[in-house]
């Protein structure tokens, strides 16, 4: 398949919207090769075989569609991320020296955190350890934009990486954080949320839900012992999980 409108409409959205669901991209797909009279089939080959397309022609100016799973419900994101820039080389273009400054250390209040996420209060309180001075409305109109632009994500006062973020800093996160940064042992990608085992393994609460599926007897694969967290029924229970989607195990385990 060479390269042609649909693609570089596809591309257009990618530009404009940077992250993208599954569906937004499937979505995206059909509309592209109507719009252009493209052959296309639903499946996810012929998704895939489209975006490797894209792909193939934007990797000579650093850059690549990605695509990973939302830590928070396990749904499948996509995004377009810079693959030359070094650290937070993207970010260092857009933002000033200062925002750059803050934006560090609500990683070190993330990633550093059990919960994989930070209240929004403890990150206005970060302007007192900036080396230039920043006032907490600055910091909120700094922390919106984050929000805006999908680098962080907010739910009910707590703010985490986003998609985007897991995406774009990825080889950040495990060279900067290394002694903190620890992987699902499903899906083996990095786990800033999830459940960890006093044994030291971790799983994200979807892959625990494909792990168990079908069991009875929820055990550590790490060192058998009970895994007593809640974990959504199956994997579509972990798109919209509720207290009535999750079970537990018998035995609850202490959490480092």
């Amino acid at each position: 398949m060479t390269t042609n409108d649909a693609h570089r409409l596809a591309l257009q959205s990618f530009l404009s919207r940077g992250v993208m669901s599954i569906t937004e991209v499937k979505e995206l797909h059909k509309t592209a090769c109507e719009t252009f009279n493209v052959h296309f089939e639903n499946t996810m080959e012929c998704l895939q075989s489209f975006l490797e397309k894209i792909n193939e022609n934007i990797s000579s100016v650093g850059m690549e569609i990605r695509s990973k799973k939302d830590e928070e419900k396990g749904k499948l994101m996509f995004a377009l991320v810079r693959t030359t820039e070094s650290e937070l080389g993207r970010l260092s273009s857009d933002y000033q020296k200062n925002d750059l400054e803050l934006f560090k250390k609500i990683l070190d209040l993330i990633v550093e955190s059990e919960s994989g996420s930070a209240s929004s209060t403890d990150v206005l309180n970060l302007t007192s350890h900036l080396k230039e001075k920043m006032s907490k409305q600055e910091a909120q109109k700094i922390l919106s934009r984050l929000i805006k632009e999908k680098w962080l994500t907010e739910s009910q006062g707590e703010i985490s990486l986003s998609p985007r973020s897991m995406m774009e800093l990825e080889h950040y996160l495990a060279d900067v954080y290394e002694e903190d940064v620890r992987y699902c042992h499903l899906c083996k990608e990095i786990a800033l949320k999830g459940e960890l085992c006093s044994c030291g393994l971790k799983l994200h609460s979807f892959c625990a839900a494909r792990l168990f599926r079908g069991k009875s007897d929820f055990r550590c694969p790490g060192c058998e012992e009970v895994w007593d967290y809640d974990i959504p029924l199956d994997e579509r229970a972990s798109n919209s999980a509720t207290s009535k989607d999750t079970v537990t195990g018998r035995k609850r385990k202490e959490r480092l």
